[in-house]
């Protein structure tokens, strides 16, 4: 008989994305088996028995303080390779196996959606607390499970805790400090445990995983219920019909979330600028009006609404800012204007996040631009799109299939300043 029956497969995935040498894709071990799997590979992750995987390997994230002392952060990830390893994650749960998510610092900003969904034990994380926290790293834990003593011992250094869980069922704290947790279980399939910074060589690799797979494996014997697949392949009618339900809920599940966020991430038209803003504008302009949105330059900050005919209609310009609207910014958008090759027939459309360090939107609406500067937007035929109004009218149209008229209508009929329709 084949050495697998008894022996568990275990899979690491993305060390070398975490600055680990591997010289060697497999770790062999009496009771189990470790394969490397590069960040990159192809193969799936399914089929195993555990899976290991470091945070932080998904993202780049870079932060910087403004004038005013506010902090704000950039990420960059790959969003259609986080989506794919999501869905196999959830697969490879459903299917009975585990995932052990190795936690280093996750940092979600100030609590942007980009930020608390740019990494894969972000993803999870985040699903499973309201509230994450990174700080620097904390050597004081009190473990409360027997099992992972020896991993705490070495390896018990946090630098992120997480407490006010989503829903209780299934939660096991594996160790805390007062009321923040720095590692948990839920149902023995879902774990989180603290990762400190360590030397990238192999051996020290080898030791983690070793450690941590030891834990694991002892935990959920003592733990888990355990049935031989002679006894799992019969089934209850019930259990089947069961089965089959909670996959279709799953899926509707996975789709009503994916609506969510992109609910959630609109709304950053209230309160993001730069780059990001100019995404998320250009999304809600392209998949909520359903505009001809195109860019000859292939970036969207040189983005354009054309007609049925393709004929350019608006140059957009995206702006966030924390006063109000300048002579520089209208220029820019006659600037952008000009290099497409275009005259001053064809509008300008200032998209603008204006006074965004005041909190509320009829707060900010109260604030007035200078009647000089709109003045000098008229001019040049550009039109001023506060992102205030743009929230108010997707809030009024968002079921009316003919919103991609009435936007096009509230801009033609700006002199300048776009105004949200009250009728």
């Amino acid at each position: 008989m084949s050495k697998r029956v008894t022996q568990k497969l275990i899979y690491a995935y993305g060390f070398d994305k975490a600055g680990f040498s591997i010289p060697t894709l497999e770790i062999e071990k009496d009771s189990y088996q470790i394969q490397l799997i590069d960040f990159n590979a192809q193969k799936p992750l399914e089929g195993a028995d555990g899976i290991i995987i470091p945070s932080g390997i998904f993202e780049q994230t870079k932060f910087w303080l403004d004038r005013y002392g506010h902090r704000y952060g950039k990420v960059d990830w790959n969003p259609d390779h986080l989506a794919m390893r999501t869905k196999q994650l959830q697969h490879h749960i459903r299917e009975g196996g585990w995932v052990c998510f190795l936690l280093g610092t996750i940092d979600n900003g100030n609590g942007d959606q980009e930020m608390k969904e740019s990494d894969l034990a972000k993803v999870f994380l985040n699903n499973k607390f309201y509230s994450v926290v990174c700080h620097n790293a904390k050597g004081i834990l009190q473990p409360k499970v027997n099992e992972f003593s020896a991993y705490f011992k070495k390896y018990g250094i946090s630098r992120t805790t997480f407490w006010s869980p989503v829903n209780e069922n299934g939660l096991k704290v594996l160790a805390a400090d007062g009321h923040e947790i720095s590692a948990a279980e839920f149902h023995g399939q879902l774990f989180f445990l603290p990762w400190p910074e360590v030397e990238r060589s192999f051996q020290e690799l080898e030791e983690i995983l070793g450690t941590c797979v030891h834990a694991i494996l002892e935990y959920k014997c003592r733990n888990d219920l355990y049935l031989p697949a002679w006894v799992e392949e019969t089934k209850f009618k019930k259990e089947t019909a069961i089965s089959n339900r909670l996959r279709e809920i799953e899926s509707e599940f996975t789709s009503l979330q994916a609506e969510l966020k992109n609910f959630q991430r609109n709304k950053g038209i209230l309160t993001t600028s730069g780059h990001l803003l100019n995404t998320i504008a250009v999304d809600v302009l392209r998949n909520f009006f359903h505009l001809n949105v195109k860019s000859k330059e292939n970036y969207v900050e040189d983005a354009t609404i054309c007609d049925s005919r393709d004929e350019t209609e608006y140059v957009i310009e995206v702006k966030g800012v924390k006063g109000g609207l300048k002579r520089e910014h209208v220029n820019q958008v006659d600037s952008h204007r000009e290099r497409l090759g275009l005259g001053t027939e064809v509008s300008g459309l200032l998209i603008i996040n204006d006074f965004m360090d005041i909190d509320g939107i009829e707060e900010r609406k109260k604030k007035e631009f200078d009647p000089a500067q709109l003045k000098h937007a008229e001019n040049l035929n550009i039109k001023i799109l506060r992102t205030t109004t743009l929230f108010e009218t997707m809030l009024k149209h968002e079921e009316n299939p003919q919103r991609k008229q009435v936007f096009l209508k509230l801009c033609r009929n700006a002199k300048p300043l776009v105004i949200h329709d009250q009728k």
